[in-house]
């Protein structure tokens, strides 16, 4: 029998909208369900390797693709690439059952929009139609979304505290 994907959430929403907030709560609820949840952030910074000097940071320096940190009680791997989208995920955390990425698309996942502090659709970072999931923090807002989405397309919405209907509607996918 061939083992599916998981599923990848993919958060988005404008800086400082509580992406990161919504995602460690998300990942939390996930867990006290039993469900296996990897984690992924896309940062627009670059990132250190290790410690200058590091034997790590020395092979990374020298030319390898990948170098692998394997310490104390958890392990850290280093690429020279980027992923260029989200669907470079799966093969990251192939036992994950739901994969949080932050700032990732992927041609499959449940797209979670979160709104911070906008007054109208057009102010979202992404277009709330591309969402399957609107994470919101003012119930007045909510109203206004909900009117200006009368569409076809299927878009729920959860206040962000609402953690527990958040994961409902995730597993449910």
């Amino acid at each position: 029998m061939e083992k599916k994907h998981p599923l990848i959430v993919s958060v988005t929403g404008w800086s400082g909208s509580g992406k990161t907030t919504f995602c460690e709560k998300l990942i939390a609820e996930l867990l006290s369900r039993g469900i296996k949840t990897a984690a992924a952030k896309n940062a627009h910074q670059n990132l250190q390797t290790d410690k200058p000097g590091s034997d790590s940071e020395r092979y990374f320096k020298a030319g390898a693709d990948a170098v692998c940190l394997n310490a104390g009680n958890s392990m850290t791997v280093f690429y020279r690439n980027r992923l260029e989208d989200g669907n470079g995920l799966y093969s990251l955390f192939p036992e994950a059952e739901i994969i949080i990425a932050e700032g990732f698309k992927a041609d499959d996942a449940l797209r979670v929009e979160l709104t911070g502090d906008i007054s109208s659709s057009a102010e979202m970072k992404n277009p709330a139609s591309d969402a399957e999931l609107i994470i919101y923090s003012d119930e007045q807002l909510a109203k206004v979304l909900r009117r200006e989405l009368c569409t076809e397309h299927r878009v729920s919405f959860v206040h962000r505290d609402d953690i527990t209907s958040a994961a409902d509607i995730i597993c449910n996918r």
